[in-house]
């Protein structure tokens, strides 16, 4: 019998502007995912595309 490898997961809260929750909003329902999964995904994404090296350039 195999054994199954269990996922560790952490939850992360996180304020959004009205204007980041909209396009979240909209994405979410383009794709048929919750806000959650969506969100999930595009943070997963971006962590993978830019690793811990991208910085925010703050005008």
């Amino acid at each position: 019998m195999a054994t199954e490898k269990r996922e560790k997961l952490t939850n992360v809260n996180v304020l959004v502007s009205e204007r980041g929750n909209a396009l979240l909003t909209n994405a979410a329902e383009r794709n048929h995912r919750s806000k959650r999964k969506e969100a999930k995904a595009r943070l997963e994404h971006h962590l993978q595309t830019y690793g811990s090296d991208w910085i925010e350039k703050v005008y």
